[in-house]
């Protein structure tokens, strides 16, 4: 696939998956913008290793709307526009019910959601209202098994991606109209 002139915004991009996806699209011809929340070094050494351009990174913490409204606007500008956005950012917390707090059991839950959950619906709101205005645009929320599965070691977690699917299918039907697509990928 060719993605030359187009834009990308992959959060969770200085590593791992989110890495690889930013790379998968500049090796294609995309700029890219990778968002980080912690790891300014490992985001660098992405965007480094970058093809192309032009690239840029961005500290930016998903559960903070106004953080990602600084994100959103800042990739239109560097980008010149936002074509696909790619919610890749996430956390897992072990909070195995027999073996924690109340309080630690409350706060796994919290961050989580709020990472995992709220994060990306912060993300889809600012990227779907920049797409509705410009002709559309693509949204890929990266899901995990453990939506289907359980995950009872972190439960917070399998919940959190579970209504990460429902919210890209409500999304995916909400904005179909104006020309934009949201997938979830696992």
């Amino acid at each position: 696939m060719d993605f030359s002139g187009k834009s990308v915004l992959v959060t969770g991009g200085s590593r791992g998956i989110g890495r690889a996806v930013a790379k998968a699209f500049a090796d294609r011809g995309a700029r890219v913008g990778v968002s980080f929340h912690s790891d300014e070094v490992a985001a660098g050494e992405t965007i480094g290793d970058l093809p192309g351009g032009p690239h840029f990174v961005i500290q930016t913490d998903v559960a903070d709307p106004a953080s990602v409204e600084r994100m959103i606007s800042t990739a239109v500008e560097k980008l010149g526009g936002l074509d696909i956005v790619v919610n890749n950012a996430g956390i897992w917390i072990e909070h195995e019910l027999e073996n924690v707090t109340y309080e630690e059991w409350l706060e796994a839950w919290r961050r989580t959601i709020d990472t995992n959950l709220i994060g990306p619906a912060n993300v889809c709101y600012w990227a779907a209202r920049h797409m509705i205005d410009h002709g559309g645009g693509k949204m890929v929320n990266v899901s995990s098994r453990g939506a289907f599965r359980g995950e009872p070691e972190g439960p917070a977690y399998g919940a959190s991606k579970a209504g990460l699917n429902a919210m890209s299918q409500s999304l995916a039907r909400r904005l179909a109209p104006h020309g934009s697509q949201v997938m979830r990928r696992t």
